[in-house]
């Protein structure tokens, strides 16, 4: 799972046990899109740097991308390295999200 840049979204593989990446509103845990497109189960996600892309590997390292906007399809240039999947914090460090089956959990670490 990957925080958006301006931690305003998390983005999910695994959790769903699926071929989807599901993108969640990081303050209240609504999920906003659905990506399709793998065939296999989504194993590690990220966005882009400029928070306009989310990536997605398979199981078998097939590299898909969608424009967060929309959530529609786009090519997979200039990827980030393909992360390790589970539990990550927010941007600013003060939030910790963790996949659930269908939803994901979000704690505050803050100070």
């Amino acid at each position: 799972m990957a925080w958006s840049p301006d931690g305003n979204r998390i983005v999910t593989g695994i959790a769903g046990g699926n071929a989807t990446a599901k993108v969640w509103d990081a303050t209240t845990a609504r999920e906003l899109l659905v990506l399709e497109g793998h065939t296999e189960l989504v194993t590690s996600v990220a966005f882009s740097d400029d928070g306009q892309r989310i990536f997605a590997w398979d199981r078998q390292k097939k590299l898909l991308a969608w424009s967060v906007a929309n959530g529609e399809p786009v090519a997979p240039v200039d990827p980030p390295p393909e992360p390790l999947p589970g539990p990550t914090r927010s941007p600013a460090g003060y939030h910790h999200a963790v996949p659930e089956v269908n939803t994901v959990v979000v704690t505050d670490t803050g100070p």
